[in-house]
């Protein structure tokens, strides 16, 4: 057996040669000819202090380490294991460790659910959500909530505005027909004759409507007849009821015996109806 040279390993100053660092590749074994890792170890002193650091690493490494139970393990065992799974990713240890996203403000319509919080705030608890992935989530679903909001409120009151304007137009075919099939005098005459239907055979409250109203003096007011609720189909309703009651059992009271209906005008009849009106 060869005699060992220290001179070969350590210079003078007690460092390793050149010779004494290619000993510790050497030593590390196959495929670390390429190393670096002693490029900054001088000595023994630091060596030695580089194989405490590093098994004092790998000591605390294994402490923290979370070990996979056996296949045969019992449940407690399996689900400890779980638990500390979810809270090495960032699961709390209580459901009120979760940071819920709140928008600062909301729109103006639009409450907080509380009780949906508290039911998903359970639910993350539950299936060991991590806080992270808590506050990504409610993040994104509170803004698709609001925006989702918004969205509909547009659409209503678009919606709102379509049909304020439909009925609009409806309203005022009907007036314009009126005015059309009942030219001159004639939509005043009809007017009262339905209104003298109505007297007879209306709703009281709608009775009490029109007479607020002054519906006999203002039969041509179309606003006043619509906000009493009787638009244009409904007057010719009661005109056609009118006149179909009058022929037959003198409407409002009227003395008709003995007139011919078939000559009758709806002037005629609206006379009969309002026999105190000088027409």
């Amino acid at each position: 057996m060869s005699e060992f040279d220290a001179s070969v390993i350590f210079g003078e100053d007690g460092n390793f040669t050149d010779e004494g660092r290619k000993a510790l590749i050497t030593g590390a074994g196959e495929g670390h000819a390429e190393t670096k890792a002693f490029d900054d170890i001088k000595n023994l002193a630091g060596l030695a202090k580089v194989c405490v650091d590093s098994k004092a690493a790998a000591s605390r490494k294994m402490e923290n380490a979370i070990e996979i139970p056996a296949d045969d393990a019992d449940d407690a065992t399996k689900s400890a294991y779980r638990d500390r799974l979810a809270t090495a990713a960032g699961a709390p240890t209580e459901a009120a460790g979760y940071e819920f996203h709140k928008p600062e403000k909301l729109p103006e319509g639009m409450e907080y659910d509380q009780a949906a919080e508290d039911a998903a705030r359970a639910f993350f608890f539950e299936h060991k959500f991590s806080k992270a992935h808590v506050a990504m989530l409610t993040r994104f679903n509170a803004e698709g909530k609001v925006a989702q909001f918004v969205a509909s409120a547009a659409q209503a009151t678009t919606d709102a505005a379509t049909e304020a304007d439909e009925k609009q137009r409806v309203l005022t075919e009907g007036y314009e027909s009126l005015k059309t099939d009942w030219p001159g005098e004639k939509l005043a005459v009809n007017n009262r004759i339905a209104l003298a239907a109505i007297d007879i055979f209306g709703e009281d409250d709608l009775k009490a409507k029109l007479k607020e109203a002054d519906m006999y003096t203002n039969a041509t007011d179309d606003a006043a007849w619509e906000k009493a609720g009787v638009p244009a189909a409904t007057r010719r309703l009661f005109h056609k009821i009118g006149l179909r009651t009058l022929d037959a059992k003198a409407l409002a009271g009227a003395k008709t015996s003995g007139t011919d209906k078939s000559t009758m005008t709806d002037k005629d009849r609206a006379k009969s109806m309002y026999p105190n009106t000088k027409w």
